[in-house]
């Protein structure tokens, strides 16, 4: 007999929960990293500190573009799934994989031809600017893992298996974490070592989740074997995903934008009277990682739901899709009180 996938059967309050958990545990670990990570540069210089500041709109459009994609293969092979159409829940992760290799391709170009550019729309000293361009230029010429990790953890949550996918996310992010103050210190790297950090990390998350897919997700493969990518599979991606990417490149506007005002306000100055980047650069680079930290649970709920109402859509089953919205919006929101709280 078939096994029944649990996003189908089990009650829908349990199932939000055991699925929602791991995704905001897993969450909140990686925004704890990147507040350890500023933690460490902030060590070296707080111009260091404002270098990752300015860099951190960059990073946060491969988030976008690597999320929203992630997002959209969620949606469409749990639908597939939950349909038992598993030939085409194939075709899409497959067709997953091709777009982010693609959009990795468009920030490597960037890193390699128009990161100067972007250096010069920056506000800040010529140290911060210098830092940051090399932070940025690791980041961007190596971004592969960002967009493979993001891709498995995505394929593992749209069949039910977000703890794995917590796995996977949390090797990544310890990684990181062990490797920032011996690269950034032990072996004199500076900011260098802290790009380089981040960038390992997201390589052994991207093989850790894509070697648990290989091992445990029966149910959907990337084969190339009769492989044909179709205008329609892509849609059901971005049709999806496209908004979570729009939404999020906006706050990577939003945020050079505060940058380039906050910029020329409240010059600092060195003990020999040269001017630095400005302080407010660096304390809202501080509070954006604070503030990440807060959304990340809601982040990691909003997560767990979509491939929970995917493989209920495509199962014809909306009262099951209603349940999850009269469970996972009052969470959400309880979430949301209790981290005021917390802030305050």
């Amino acid at each position: 007999m078939e096994k029944q996938n649990k996003m189908g059967v089990m009650p829908v309050p349990k199932l939000v929960i055991t699925m929602a958990l791991p995704l905001m545990l897993s969450l909140l670990v990686q925004s704890l990293y990147n507040i350890v990570d500023g933690i460490f540069v902030g060590r070296i210089s707080e111009e260091a500190f404002a270098a990752t500041s300015l860099a951190y709109p960059v990073q946060l459009m491969m988030v976008a573009v690597s999320v929203g994609t992630g997002v959209g293969v969620n949606a469409a092979v749990s639908r597939m799934v939950g349909a038992k159409r598993y030939e085409e829940a194939n075709r899409a992760a497959t067709t997953g994989l091709i777009l982010s290799v693609i959009s990795c391709l468009f920030f490597m170009v960037f890193g390699g031809f128009f990161l100067r550019l972007y250096i010069r729309g920056c506000s800040g000293s010529e140290s911060s600017l210098a830092m940051c361009e090399s932070y940025l230029r690791i980041c961007t010429l190596f971004s592969l893992g960002i967009f493979l990790e993001t891709l498995g953890q995505r394929l593992l949550q749209a069949v039910g298996k977000t703890f794995l996918s917590m796995i996977s996310l949390v090797v990544g992010a310890v990684t990181n974490i062990i490797l920032d103050p011996v690269l950034i210190f032990g072996c004199h790297m500076g900011i260098e070592g802290a790009a380089i950090a981040t960038v390992i990390g997201q390589w052994v998350g991207a093989a850790v989740t894509l070697g648990l897919n290989a091992a445990t997700n029966h149910e959907v493969r990337l084969t190339f074997r009769g492989f044909r990518m179709t205008r329609e599979t892509v849609w059901s991606i971005y049709k999806v995903g496209l908004p979570t990417v729009l939404t999020q490149a906006m706050g990577a506007v939003m945020l050079f934008s505060m940058n380039a005002i906050l910029g020329a306000l409240l010059p600092g100055l060195t003990a020999a009277g040269t001017a630095v980047s400005a302080p407010a650069i660096a304390f809202y680079g501080a509070y954006n990682k604070l503030q990440n930290f807060l959304y990340m649970p809601m982040h990691g709920l909003g997560q767990a739901t979509i491939p929970i109402v995917g493989f209920n859509y495509g199962a014809k089953n909306a009262g099951r899709i209603r349940q999850v919205l009269r469970t996972a919006v009052p969470v959400a929101a309880a979430v949301a009180v209790l981290g005021t709280i917390l802030f305050e």
